[in-house]
Parts: structure tokens; C-alpha cells; sequence
């Protein structure tokens, strides 16, 4: 196994700037020029399924920034090159989505429907059609199966049969049925409350009158004991408990366990924030509207929490970290979706400390919720960041980065890799998921990692 890094080199940089490139006046009004200066980057590139021709995304130096860009194709030896219709566009190779292990299938969300396209064939065929919006599908390890999230919950579609499974059953904040009995829980250390979704209790002449109602009516006893019998029944048939999320939480993302018993869940918990309001007068309405701005340094950040849902029972169990602060309460930090091994049987989760000065690597025991340290980067200063290409229900699959992630498992599935600056410089560390010290991946050097390949 070969891991391909992506270097930025100061000396390249140097033997560019030594070579002439004509006369350019650093001015204010030259450096503000943007893409009318430099142009735009291409973007989204991705290979056709035969490898013959590439896909991008671009738009040309002259195009308004607020416009959107184009889709082109150009063949592998450089020729045909063309932009692409709207309808063509839309056939073309995904940006992103998940692929089957031979990555002949790869399923992908646009505009909130599910689509599937082959790349033996070219071909694309829409999975759904609903006015629900549909994100973050995934393929089950079959192939022949899909997850995705609609609603705030996670079902599951056989591309076969078309047998749709509603896998859990998340209530929001308020909604008829959240019951602080389902296992949701509020901040850190504190309880929310929670809508019971039950009507006011009946006083005393009320239910005297609903007892006498129904010893004297027949019609309302055999109505009551239907009812009654189908409540059994429901309960019988699905003893999932709902899990009710309590004020200040939302889902974020929702995923399946590879042996398909738990649902890892995202959890959005805002903060305890008041953020600065900015008057905004160039409006279409003609009136000042509000822009909110950042929240100030001091005040309680939120946090991303990780919930590990039972499919069978809707038990949930959190993954806490247990990682302390000088003064003894838990660090605040944004939990992360696991990331799985290629047998399934293994994964790790990092998590980024509020203040940005620390990022763990956790294994992670699915079925007990529980979170093992595997590493610890501390930077005093800033943590760099990692591509934001994981998925969530915030950010629209279609638009997600496709950049490679600078961390993921070792091809002989014991150990995890990721970046670090610990040297000075972003360079690669490997880590037994069993234990032990991190190990250096790639020398030290004045060079840094910019993204990271595996090949075979």
C-alpha cells in the first residue's frame, strides 16, 4: 500500500516567482481584480466511467461572481472540449454521492431527490420523487440497498424490490409525541423540558363524566377498547421508542452502522449565544433588515454531540468523550460521524475542541457508545482544519467539497492515518487502532500535506 501526498513546496514557489513574467503594476486597483485578473479555478473534477473523457466544473474570467458555474467536458488527450446543456449537465458523472465497492453504482442527492448513476452505461435514473427533501444517501455493504435521510430520520430502500424501512423515529423539539422519556437530553448538564404531546389533565367532575360515559353508552366502550387494542398492537408490531430531541437540538446528520443495528446520529446543540445584529439597507423590500453577525468571544459556543440509536428498540446511548477541562468540566468540542473500516468491524471518530486548540481521535465501540483516545493534536495556537467534505443535512450534497480527506484507514485496516502539525509543518501520522504512539507516515521537512491518496 502507497499513500500519495500532495506537497506545497516553498521552493517551487520560489523558481516561480524567478521567472519573468512581463510587467504588472501592484496597485490596489490590480490586486482587487479578482477573476478578472487571474480567472476561475476549475472545480468538481471527476473522470466518465470509461476513463475516456473528464468533467469540471468553470466559468469563464468575463462571468458576474454571483453566476453560477457550467458544467464542461474535455477528452483525456486534451480535445472536444465543450460546455455542456442543462440536461446534459444533469447526466453527466456525480459531484460526491457514495459508490458500490466495484464502483459501478454511485448514489447521489440533487435538489432533494435521490438519483443513481451507472457508470458502466452512463446512464442516471431518479430513485425518488417526493416533495420531502432527500440527503446523504449511502450504499448498505449488499450494494443492493441505500440509506438516506428525510424528515430528520433514516430509512432504508432496496433498489430491487423498492421495500422502503423507516430505521428510527426522531421527534422535534415541541412536536405531538416528544417525550422526555425517549432518551433526548438537553445541554450539558441540564434537562430541557419536553413536549409530552398529550392533552391538559382532566379535572376530577371531567373524568367522572368520561367513566359515566362509558358504563352507560356501549357504542363508547367498544369504541374505546378499539382503540385501545390497535394502541397494543402498533406497540407490539414497533416497540421502537421514539428518541425526542429536547429545545436548542437538530439533527445533523444521520448514518447506518455496517451490520445495520445502530443509527450514529450528529447532534446540533446551539450555544448560549446572543449574536451582534447589523443593520442591512440595500434591500429589495426598502427597508433596513437585520444581518446577524458572529457571537461574541466569552460567550457558550454550540457543540456537534454523537448519539448512537438501537434500530430495534430506538435506545440511544451518547458517546461522551469524557475529556476534562483545568477546571474539571467536560472540554466542548464537535463529535464527528465514524469513520468505518473496509470490513465494517471498526471506527474511529475525531472531534475538534470549541476553542480550536485540540482535535482527538477516538475509537469508537458502536454498541456501548463508548470512546476510546487513539491521539491527541494540541496546537497552542489553532488546530488547522480538515476538508469539510464530511456529510450533513446542512450542506446540500450537490455543492459538498470533493476534496480527499486527510485522514481515513491504513489499507491493512489496523491502523487510522491523519494530519498533524506537531513538527511545524501538516505532515502524516499513523496510529494503531489497538494503541500506541503515533508513528511519522511521511519525513520531516519545510513542506507541508495538502491531501492525501491511497492506491493499492
Amino acid at each position: 500500500m502507497k499513500i500519495k501526498a500532495t506537497l506545497a513546496l516553498p521552493a517551487a514557489l520560489a523558481l516561480l516567482q524567478a521567472q519573468p513574467a512581463g510587467r504588472f503594476a501592484l496597485t490596489v486597483e490590480n490586486i482587487m481584480r479578482g477573476p478578472n485578473l487571474v480567472g476561475y479555478e476549475p472545480a468538481q473534477v471527476r473522470w466518465s466511467g470509461d476513463s475516456q473523457r473528464i468533467y469540471f466544473s468553470w466559468k469563464q474570467y468575463a462571468q458576474k461572481p454571483g453566476e453560477p458555474r457550467d458544467t464542461y467536458v474535455v477528452n483525456r488527450d486534451g480535445s472536444g472540449l465543450r460546455k455542456l446543456s442543462g440536461e446534459e449537465a444533469k447526466s453527466a458523472p456525480p459531484v460526491g454521492g457514495d459508490s458500490t465497492r466495484d464502483h459501478r453504482l454511485t448514489v447521489y442527492a440533487r435538489g432533494g431527490d435521490i438519483f443513481l448513476y451507472n457508470a458502466v452505461s452512463g446512464a442516471t435514473r431518479q430513485i425518488t420523487k417526493t416533495a420531502d427533501a432527500e440527503s446523504n444517501p449511502r450504499f448498505l455493504r449488499d450494494g443492493k440497498r441505500i440509506s438516506f435521510t428525510r424528515g430528520n430520520n433514516l430509512y432504508m430502500l432496496s433498489l430491487e424490490s423498492g421495500e422502503l424501512i423507516q430505521m428510527t423515529d426522531i421527534v422535534a423539539a415541541g412536536a405531538a409525541g416528544a417525550s422526555a422519556a425517549s432518551g433526548g437530553r438537553g445541554g450539558r448538564g441540564e434537562t430541557a423540558p419536553a413536549a409530552t404531546g398529550e392533552p391538559p389533565k382532566a379535572t376530577d367532575g371531567q373524568e367522572y363524566l368520561k367513566n359515566e360515559q362509558k358504563e352507560l353508552l356501549e357504542t363508547v366502550r367498544e369504541r374505546a377498547a378499539e382503540r385501545q387494542a390497535e394502541e397494543d398492537k402498533r406497540k407490539k408490531e414497533n416497540p421502537r421508542k421514539p428518541f425526542a430531541l429536547q429545545a436548542r437540538q437538530s439533527v445533523a446528520s444521520l448514518e447506518l452502522t455496517p451490520d445495520g443495528k445502530f443509527v450514529t446520529a450528529m447532534i446540533a446543540e446551539d450555544g448560549e449565544t446572543r449574536n451582534t445584529v447589523v443593520p442591512n439597507y440595500v434591500t429589495e423590500s426598502a427597508y433596513a433588515e437585520e444581518i446577524r453577525g458572529r457571537a461574541n468571544v466569552g460567550d457558550t459556543p454550540g457543540a456537534l454531540r454523537l448519539a448512537v440509536i438501537a434500530v430495534d428498540t430506538g435506545e440511544v446511548k451518547w458517546a461522551e468523550p469524557g475529556i476534562q477541562a483545568a477546571d474539571g468540566k467536560p472540554r466542548r468540542m464537535d463529535l464527528n460521524q465514524p469513520v468505518w473500516s473496509d470490513d465494517g468491524s471498526k471506527a474511529f471518530v475525531f472531534g475538534d475542541a470549541a476553542d480550536n486548540k485540540d482535535r482527538w481521535f477516538f475509537a469508537l465501540d458502536a454498541a456501548a457508545a463508548k470512546l476510546r483516545v487513539l491521539a491527541d493534536i494540541h496546537d497552542d495556537a489553532w488546530v488547522t482544519d480538515v476538508p469539510e467534505n464530511l456529510p450533513s443535512l446542512n450542506t446540500p450534497d450537490d455543492v459538498r467539497s470533493a476534496a480527499p480527506p486527510s485522514y481515513g484507514w491504513m489499507k491493512n485496516g489496523r491502523e487510522i492515518y491523519f494530519d498533524s502539525e506537531s513538527s511545524g509543518y501538516s505532515q502524516l501520522y499513523a496510529v494503531f487502532f489497538d494503541g500506541g504512539e503515533p508513528r511519522p507516515l511521511t519525513p520531516a521537512g519545510k513542506w507541508e500535506v495538502l491531501g492525501v491518496n491511497q492506491s493499492a
